[in-house]
């Protein structure tokens, strides 16, 4: 599948909208084109309704004058009879103008729910049966666990009010009743209970020395370099501590621990299934590369007992023989 604007040959799709396109992967030929169009940084996911039939789910809307409208979700049905036909659309009550439900923020569902992000302030959780809204839960008021130099342990601040700068989202995954996304411009990772609203961030350290010991509280800064020493980016909010503006890669969960990749090449390993969202749920910190010197926006792969990683210059293979 891909996202493009129509075929030249259809008349009945705005030519200037992106659409979800499907081809047969033996032959390449074209298969269908979904009536309901995507925003074109969206990110479609697959899984199976409440039934156990195959759908994708996509979504419009978001800054940069994107023109798909409206603003909101599809379900597209993935079954072989009627592959790419909308099973439910979703919409705001807002105004269908520029919006903050932003397809920049990645939409994960399951047979009961869809978790997606509102202007990084709130959570609506939407039913993936009906297209429903479920809840709509705010974001920025938060239980803080914040590592402490001196003592070298994590304090509690309970029902810190963020200001949106403080609480940007990056990126995301939710699973089962919690979503879980990596805060931006702050060295944090969150976690939001979609039923009761309680929202916990966790303070990560931003970098790892040669001697295995962390930095804390100083954003670090990196090269920017690939492996021929060819500079990729003048551009100061992606040449920033792994925690700027930038489009990191998608968190990816593994026997339920979730890994999130910063910029400049450090892995957060969470307990997806932590009771409490403090220093016992973050399993492991590792980096991909010598500091300073690491840059990347890779998603992660596994297969077969390994971890596949990449750089801007190496890529990683991580596990046994």
């Amino acid at each position: 599948m891909n996202v493009e604007p129509p075929l030249e040959s259809d008349s009945t799709r705005i030519k200037e909208w992106n659409y979800l396109h499907a081809f047969n992967k033996n032959t390449g030929n074209h298969e269908w084109t979904t009536q309901a169009a995507i925003t074109h940084y969206n990110t479609p996911v697959i899984g199976e309704t409440s039934e156990g039939k195959p759908a994708i789910l996509i979504g419009r809307g978001g800054p940069h004058g994107v023109p798909e409208r409206p603003v909101g979700l599809s379900l597209i049905s993935l079954e072989q009879n009627n592959a790419g036909e909308s099973l439910w659309h979703w919409e705001p009550e807002a105004p269908n103008k520029l919006s903050g439900y932003g397809a920049l923020n990645t939409q994960h569902w399951d047979t009961e729910k869809i978790s997606w992000i509102y202007k990084c302030e709130e959570n609506l959780t939407v039913n993936s049966n009906t297209g429903e809204l479920m809840s709509q839960k705010p974001l920025n008021i938060v239980d803080q666990y914040i590592y402490d130099e001196t003592d070298k342990t994590y304090h509690l601040n309970e029902g810190v009010v963020l200001k949106n700068s403080e609480n940007q989202f990056h990126c995301n995954m939710a699973v089962n009743d919690y979503t879980f996304y990596m805060v931006m411009h702050k060295p944090f990772i969150a976690r939001h209970n979609m039923v009761t609203g309680k929202n916990e961030h966790l303070e990560l350290p931003h970098e790892k020395n040669a001697d295995g010991s962390f930095i804390w509280k100083t954003p670090q800064t990196n090269d920017g370099f690939n492996a021929k020493g060819q500079l990729h980016s003048n551009d100061a909010r992606v040449l920033g501590d792994g925690f700027q503006r930038s489009f990191l890669g998608s968190p990816v969960m593994i026997n339920n621990y979730i890994y999130f990749t910063n910029a400049i090449g450090m892995v957060y390993v969470i307990d997806a299934n932590a009771e409490r969202f403090d220093e016992r749920a973050l399993v492991s910190v590792n980096d991909l590369g010598e500091k300073g010197k690491t840059w990347t926006v890779n998603t992660l792969s596994f297969a077969n007992g390994h971890i596949y990683h990449r750089t801007l210059k190496e890529i990683i293979c991580i596990g046994g023989e």
